[in-house]
């Protein structure tokens, strides 16, 4: 039997609570990997950054606009876009690049709200599964249990598990052979 049969085995006695999980994680893989291709393509080489600082420090606009068209990334086509626009937009200058930054923030953030909701959902899934899985079993236990009297007036309670008597006192078992 290989892996992924026994896997497939685990998997189907696990129960309801399983495919809910099984979605979660296809769903956590999904959102790594589109977030993964975004951001490859989104952010910008920390050397554009550090030239266009260093330019913008200096004063040389000029140069710092050739850098930010040669240059990919959120961060090179926002300082394109501010610095295309930055003579006719004046005084409110700041406020746009201000918004224009935001809005590539929640870009960058876009989707991640759901993986929060994953992450809180799962465990509570998993202790469903457990927590289902125990009742079954001591549902399936109490069938077993039987009740039986030793001469007099002494009773005790044994369960019968295979071939084997297990007596029940309290909450332990003692093994009892008939």
């Amino acid at each position: 039997m290989g892996i992924f049969d026994s896997a497939v085995g685990y998997f189907i006695r696990g129960g309801l609570c399983m495919w809910p999980l099984l979605l979660c994680s296809l769903a956590v893989i999904f959102l790594a990997v589109e977030r993964y291709m975004y951001y490859r393509q989104a952010i910008s080489d920390t050397k554009f950054v550090m030239l266009f600082c260093k330019e913008m420090t200096r004063g040389n606009v000029s140069e710092a606009a050739e850098l930010a068209e040669e240059a990919a990334g959120s961060a090179a086509k926002l300082a394109k876009d501010i610095l295309s626009e930055k003579d006719s937009l004046g005084r409110s200058l700041e406020s746009v690049t201000y918004e224009k930054t935001d809005r590539y923030l929640n870009q960058l953030s876009a989707h991640l709200d759901y993986l929060g909701v994953i992450i809180g959902l799962s465990p509570m899934l998993g202790l469903l599964g457990t927590i289902t899985g125990m009742m079954g079993t001591f549902s399936s236990m109490t069938g077993h249990l039987c009740h039986r009297r030793i001469g007099g007036s002494a009773d005790y309670d044994y369960f019968r598990i295979g071939d084997r008597d297990y007596r029940y006192a309290g909450t332990c078992l003692f093994k009892y052979e008939v």
